[in-house]
Order: C-alpha cells, then sequence, then structure tokens
C-alpha cells in the first residue's frame, strides 16, 4: 500500500508540476519572439513556382470546364514545396513520392470520411506516419502537414457529395503537374542547387579557419570561450559540408562539383587535424595536390580519354566511388534503423504529432466544427517539425496571430467577390506571398495562408457560409493551439536527457567503428566509409538534441551538456586520424580505447549513471587519443 501510495503521489506531482510550468509560461517572451522577422534568405524562386502553380492549376480547371474541381486539383500546388532546392534526381524521387502519397492520402480521406471518429483516426496516424519517415529521411519542410491538410480537405469534399475517385483523379493530377512544375528551374539552371551547396560550405569552412586561427594564434584553451565558438564554427561547417556532399552526390553529374567540394572537404580536414594537432602536439598534416579522382584511384587520363567507351566508363566509376566516398547522407536502412531505436528525435516528433493530432481533431468533432481535420492539420503543422518547445510555442502563437490577421483579409476578399480569372490570379499571388514569407515569419505567412484556404475551401465544399467558415477557423485554430502546449509539455517531458544520451551513444559507437576501421586499416573500403558517414552524421545529430536539450530541460541537462561536447570533440578527432597520415594506421589504438568504451556502452541510456561519471570516460578516451604516438 505504501509503495501504491508512493506512485499515484509521483503521478499527482508529475502533472501537478507541468500545469505550474504551463501556467507560467512568459507570454511577452513568446510573443516578442512570435513577431520578430528571421534574417532574409533565398525564397523567390520557391515563390515564383508556388505562385505558378496554383494558377495554372486553378486555370487549367476553369479552362477545361471542371470549375467545381479545382480547388480539389489546386490542391497538388503543395508538391512544389518539397526539395525545392536539391539535385534534379533527389528532387524528382521527393515530389514524386509526395504526389503519390498525397494522392493516396487524399482517397482514404474520402473513402473514411463517412465515419467522423476513423477519419480523424486516419489523420492522426498519417501525420504520425509521415512526420517519422520525413523527419528520418531528412526531406524537409513543411513536412507531413500538407499531406494531412489535403487528406482532411479531401474528406470534407467527399461529405459534400465528391466521390472518392473523383478527388483520387483530382488530387491526383494536380500532383503530379505541380511536380512537374517543381523541377521548371533545372531547365535554365540544373547544377543551381549543387552550386549554391558548395558556395555555402565554402563560407562556413573559412568561417570555421578563422575561429581555429584565433584559438591556437592566442594559445587559447579548451575551457575559453573562444574554444566554444571554434565548436560552433565546426559544427556549422559540419552541416554545410554534409548538405553540399548530399546534394552533389544526389545530383547526375557529380564530378563537376566533385574536385571542388573535395578540395573544401580536405580543407576543412586539415584544419581538423591542425585542431588535432594542436591538442596533441603532433604537425600538421599536409592534403594539397590531391584531385578528388586521385584519392578514390581512378586515372586521370583514362577520365580524359580520347576513346569516348572507356571516358564513360571511367566516369561512371569515378562517380559511383566518390558516392561512395563523400561524408554524405548514410544507407536510408541505415537511418530508418537507428530512428526505430528507444529514445530517438524522430519517435518523439512523430509520438507528439500523432497525439496532439488525434487530440485536437477529436475536441474539435465532439464540439460540432464543420471543419474538424483543419484543427488536426493545424496540431499536425505546429508538432510535425519538431525542435525546442520554445520555438513551437512560439509558432503556435504566429499561427494564432496569423489567424486572426487573415481573417481580416479573407473579409476584404468577400467583400470584392473575386470570381474566374481575377480569383485565379489573386490565388497565385497569395501562395507566392506565403512561401516568401514562410522562412521569415510564420504569422504573415499565415496571414495569406488563412484567406487563401478559406477560399478553396469554400469552393470544394460546394459553397459555405462565410461566418461559419470564419468561426470554424477561429474555433479549430484555439483548439489546435491549446493542444499543441499540453502535448508538448506533457508528451516526452523528462525524456530531453535520456535521449541525449542515447545520441550521445551513437556517437560512442560510431568512434568505436571507426576506431577498429583505423586499427584494421579499413577506413578506406566501402563499409569503412559508411561507418565515418554513420559517425558524422551521429555528431550532427547528437548537436541538435544535446541544444534541445539544453533549452527543453537545462537543470537536468546541466551536466550532460560538458560530456557531449566533450565527446563531440573527440568525434571529430578521430575522423580527423582517419585522414591524418601519422595516425590512420593506429593499429593498437583501438585496443587501448577498448576498456573505456565498454564501460560507456555497459549503462542503459535511461540509467541512473551521473554526467560525471560518462564525462570522466569521455575524457579518459580523449587523452588516449591525444597521448597515442606512432
Amino acid at each position: 500500500m505504501h509503495n501504491k501510495n508512493e506512485e499515484h503521489y509521483g503521478r499527482d506531482h508529475y502533472y501537478l508540476e507541468r500545469w505550474e510550468q504551463m501556467s507560467q509560461l512568459d507570454f511577452r517572451k513568446h510573443f516578442r519572439a512570435a513577431t520578430a522577422f528571421n534574417p532574409h534568405k533565398r525564397r523567390w524562386p520557391l515563390a515564383l513556382k508556388a505562385g505558378l502553380a496554383m494558377s495554372t492549376l486553378l486555370a487549367g480547371s476553369y479552362v477545361l470546364g471542371y470549375k467545381d474541381v479545382g480547388s480539389l486539383v489546386s490542391f497538388g500546388t503543395f508538391v512544389v514545396l518539397y526539395g525545392h532546392d536539391t539535385a534534379a534526381g533527389r528532387r524528382f524521387r521527393t515530389v514524386t513520392g509526395v504526389a503519390a502519397a498525397m494522392t493516396i492520402s487524399a482517397t482514404v480521406g474520402a473513402v473514411v470520411a463517412p465515419i467522423p471518429w476513423l477519419w480523424v483516426m486516419s489523420l492522426a496516424v498519417t501525420a504520425a506516419l509521415l512526420t517519422f519517415l520525413l523527419k528520418t529521411l531528412q526531406v524537409g519542410p513543411p513536412g507531413a502537414f500538407y499531406i494531412v491538410l489535403v487528406q482532411g480537405a479531401a474528406g470534407s469534399a467527399a461529405l459534400s457529395g465528391k466521390t472518392p475517385t473523383t478527388v483520387f483523379i483530382t488530387v491526383g493530377i494536380g500532383a503530379f503537374v505541380a511536380a512537374a512544375i517543381g523541377m521548371l528551374d533545372l531547365l535554365w539552371d540544373p547544377h543551381g542547387p549543387q552550386r549554391r551547396a558548395v558556395k555555402a560550405a565554402v563560407k562556413a569552412t573559412d568561417e570555421f579557419v578563422k575561429a581555429l586561427d584565433v584559438v591556437v594564434i592566442g594559445h587559447l584553451s579548451e575551457e575559453s570561450p573562444e574554444w566554444e565558438t571554434l565548436a560552433a564554427k565546426r559544427h556549422d561547417a559540419s552541416m554545410s559540408i554534409h548538405h553540399a556532399w548530399t546534394t552533389v552526390t544526389d545530383g547526375t553529374d557529380v564530378l563537376q562539383f566533385a574536385d571542388e567540394l573535395s578540395a573544401i572537404e580536405r580543407r576543412y580536414m586539415r584544419y581538423n587535424t591542425r585542431a588535432l594537432d594542436y591538442v596533441t602536439g603532433l604537425r600538421v598534416a599536409s592534403f594539397k595536390n590531391i584531385s578528388a579522382e586521385t584519392e578514390i584511384g581512378v586515372d586521370e587520363a583514362t577520365l580524359h580519354s580520347a576513346d569516348p567507351e572507356r571516358r564513360r566508363q571511367a566516369r561512371r566509376i569515378a562517380t559511383e566511388q566518390i558516392r561512395e566516398t563523400a561524408l554524405g547522407r548514410p544507407q536510408a536502412v541505415r537511418l530508418l534503423m537507428r530512428a526505430l531505436r528507444p529514445y530517438s528525435e524522430e519517435r518523439l516528433v512523430a509520438l507528439r504529432a500523432f497525439i496532439g493530432t488525434l487530440l485536437a481533431g477529436s475536441v474539435a468533432l465532439i464540439l460540432g466544427s464543420s471543419h474538424v481535420y483543419w484543427a488536426a492539420a493545424f496540431a499536425t503543422l505546429l508538432l510535425n517539425r519538431g525542435g525546442t518547445r520554445d520555438s513551437q510555442i512560439v509558432r503556435t502563437f504566429q499561427r494564432v496571430l496569423g489567424t486572426i490577421g487573415g481573417l481580416g483579409v479573407f473579409a476584404i476578399l468577400q467583400y470584392l467577390d473575386l470570381r474566374g480569372w481575377a480569383l485565379i490570379i489573386v490565388a497565385g499571388l497569395m501562395q507566392a506571398t506565403v512561401e516568401m514569407f514562410m522562412e521569415r515569419n510564420y504569422g504573415v505567412a499565415t496571414m495569406f495562408i488563412t484567406p487563401l484556404a478559406l477560399t478553396l475551401a469554400e469552393k470544394a465544399a460546394s459553397g459555405g457560409v462565410t461566418e461559419v467558415l470564419v468561426l470554424d477557423r477561429l474555433l479549430d485554430t484555439f483548439i489546435a493551439a491549446a493542444f499543441v502546449i499540453v502535448t508538448l509539455f506533457f508528451v516526452g517531458r523528462s525524456r530531453r536527457v535520456p535521449m541525449m544520451r542515447a545520441y550521445a551513444r551513437n556517437v560512442v559507437e560510431g568512434i568505436e567503428e571507426v576506431l577498429v576501421d583505423i586499427a584494421g586499416h579499413r577506413q578506406t573500403t566501402p563499409k569503412g566509409q559508411e561507418h565515418r558517414r554513420m559517425l558524422y552524421y551521429a555528431l550532427l545529430q547528437s548537436h541538435e538534441v544535446s541544444s534541445y536539450a539544453e533549452a527543453d530541460e537545462p537543470d537536468a541537462s546541466e551536466g550532460y551538456v560538458e560530456m557531449e561536447e566533450s565527446l563531440s570533440n573527440l568525434g571529430y578527432l578521430v575522423l580527423a586520424m582517419a585522414w591524418h597520415p601519422d595516425l590512420r594506421n593506429a593499429r593498437d589504438l583501438a585496443a587501448q580505447c577498448r576498456e573505456p568504451l565498454d564501460r560507456i556502452l555497459a549503462h542503459p541510456v535511461d540509467g541512473l549513471r551521473p554526467a560525471k561519471a560518462i564525462h570522466d570516460d569521455v575524457r579518459e578516451l580523449t587523452d588516449i587519443v591525444q597521448a597515442w604516438r606512432p
């Protein structure tokens, strides 16, 4: 009985603590953040394509005499937003995959809509499944939201008389036409994404080099603020090089950028090696005058042979070898298997998306909303990208404020009573405006999303009373906002530290694999390259998850942040060893690291092991690596 009472008290204390934290939300701080503007980014090509897709799909339906399904066709516009600055091969796979997913989910929505509770459940399942897949496979924004939105809108259209077959055909046509529009910019600039990614990698690497010079020239210690700046710049450079390699190797002409990007990566690794030399006292390695082709063992003369067949074969082999050796995107299967592990960020975000979508949709259904899917889709929107709790709360504030402002814009449009070509042009302009402001301030973007969505919903459902649409929009927005905040505070709370340790474990496992490869002189084999890619990716993920933990649970994560920083330094040192001419053949080093590695891996990530104990093991590993001499 005593234990049961203690357990009951523990649960009550947990919930009381969560409600108390929710009641202490700093509305002034979140309001300031919600009304701030982010730095300008290059968005006009995407805005142009999105506006063109919206107007083209509506105009096509209008001209061909299918005005009654024009809104359903226009939902395909959202396909343009996916993979918008990726290389041709990757983008084609992304937009066609999203178009297929959107068509299938819309059809499912139309089939299950007559059974309300099943409709809401289907939206929640779609939100969770696609959030997990899109986040794991690094598809990027806008994530699962638009597919869930179209699934709900298709269900609403079905309740207004549209058949599932009509939904399948119209949404499918719109989605695949929009997919083609999404590829248009590659016609006049086929290598633009690769060029921009490489340029960003150059800039980030330059910043890293400058930060390292400050530390080395000033003889500063690892405890100095400048060293923290160096760690941040190194992470930024790693992210940029990772993005550049994935963009380049996703393209069709890898060799065009391989030498330049290999030079950037060698420069990064050379200066990373300089950091290693700085803490170990070893000499600075040199990787000058090594071309990408030489590095992968392809004869330069064969690449430029007069024989077209030999030249094609050599380029094909070189391209495939560069794809294998580049520290770019790991294999999809390995990413999925890692994301399925306990305490993964992908699982947490998917769980939150499922619960938030289900709760918001269910409450909207109980309250009698005529557009239940709005509340469900808004919850998906606000939860499917993940991030810190504060960033998602700010986005929720922006959604509410933007919706209120957008209703005013909708009232103006209703007063103007736009029809035909005027409506088609205005819809395209609004969609373009949405994309221009999406990254700068989501609240401003929502001011244009709201009237556009209301107009399309009105047409898709064969008309509607304006007052009902406005009230439903307000009600569903507030329902979604409320349950998003509840979900953020109650789902996954106190999981940040175990999650942080789980991602740190991924780094430790990666370090172990690379050290074993170095010991066996296997770091240049395809399997060894994949191990390095996974370590590289694990370092990027660990840094990201650590920043979330530090923001969401600062007190609990305080000791573990220092542990993660030390582990990150060690991970980059081990990666540098794989390039270092003296250390890359350190056959006995892996054996020396065995004991502290085993101690770290022996403890479960959700155990009560103090951060200091883990940090001591990491420090011992680092000391072994730094003290090793050839």
